[in-house]
């Protein structure tokens, strides 16, 4: 018997991991996918990092989250700045004053409407199968409306990439540490259930319990990556498309999340299309979704020998550091 079998290879599971292994306790983490880190996963082509899972900026406003992934990678610095395209045209975004500008109005009730008709209406619609107003609030709000010159999409103290890419980070992460690939947990749970005596399960909970009360709801995505022959494709790490008769909602331009190795007359691309099947990514939060996970959720008080966390066993669409946050505060209550 170990004492943990974690589920999942990404960030919730690598640093639980590592927390717990540094603490003298017995691991094992297991993964569904072929490749560790999760979303994060990257590949390195012709000196870009490029992301198998669309574009990941790690940023963070806690000191002692960032001082933890700094031990796993040497981090550089990178402010991520997004543009978003409308009926041609090219403006800036998150929207800010240089927006405002951009379609001639002053700040104001009038131009905010207008900004959500242009940047927001068509690109929610697209992401979320569904008109803007009937998106949750909180989905909708992770995106401001500056009243300053401030085009940084993150504002927090600490941003970069690890400069050898995400999936070396996890390595690292998980060194020393039995990590089998290609294995589902649900495949078998009884049996793994008798490997460990705790169980760190960081997949979904509507899968974990069969269905039982239905599916939970989820967007997901679908990506197109293509090497050109040319030295620059669109001029910005990461251009959204906000109309809706264009089928995909962004893409990122891997060169200019400031990987300067590429050779000359090449440039690597991926375009992002929003999709209702496939990898769960976005988690649905309307009512009804709401009311699903809270009825798993409560199954979970029959299971003292299982943790769960993550984006996907949370339901909630975290950002990295979040994650982390979530993580180190599970791994350090099982020793403090």
């Amino acid at each position: 018997m170990i004492d943990y079998l974690i589920v999942g290879a990404g960030l919730f599971g690598a640093t639980c991991a590592r927390v717990l292994t540094d603490t003298g306790r017995s691991v094992v983490v297991i993964e569904r996918r072929g490749h560790i880190a999760g979303n994060c996963y990257d590949e390195n082509w012709s000196g870009c990092y490029v992301n198998r899972y669309g574009g990941h900026i790690f940023h963070t406003s806690s000191k002692r989250i960032w001082e933890f992934v700094n031990r796993f990678a040497e981090f550089r610095q990178y402010e991520h700045r997004v543009k978003a395209q409308f009926q041609g045209k090219t403006y800036s975004f998150p929207p800010n004053l240089t927006t405002f500008d951009q379609i001639g109005m002053k700040p104001g009730p009038e131009a905010e409407q207008r900004i959500r008709e242009m940047f927001f209406a068509g690109y929610t619609t697209k992401q979320w199968a569904r008109p803007l107003h009937k998106v949750s609030a909180s989905v909708v709000g992770r995106i401001p409306i500056r009243y300053t010159y401030d085009d940084r999409y993150f504002s927090d103290r600490y941003q970069g990439l690890p400069e050898y890419g995400y999936t070396r980070m996890v390595e690292k992460m998980l060194a020393g540490i039995p990590v089998e690939l290609n294995t589902d947990f649900l495949s078998d749970v009884e049996y793994w259930r008798g490997k460990a005596t705790k169980v760190i399960y960081s997949g979904p909970l509507d899968a974990l319990f069969g269905f039982e009360f239905g599916a939970l709801g989820y967007r997901s995505l679908r990506f197109e990556t293509e090497m050109l022959s040319v030295d620059n494709y669109q001029g910005c790490a990461t251009l959204n498309y906000t109309d809706l008769h264009i089928p995909w909602t962004r893409v990122m331009e891997w060169k200019h999340f400031g990987w300067h190795s590429q050779p000359k007359g090449e440039t690597i691309i991926t375009r992002e299309y929003p999709a209702a099947d496939g990898e769960p990514y976005y988690p649905i939060k309307d009512a009804r979704n709401t009311e699903l996970y809270a009825r798993y959720a409560e199954r979970l008080s029959e299971l003292p020998w299982l943790m769960v966390g993550g984006r996907l066993g949370s339901y909630r669409y975290y950002n990295m550091d979040q994650v982390i946050a979530q993580a180190l505060a599970m791994a350090t209550s099982q020793y403090e």
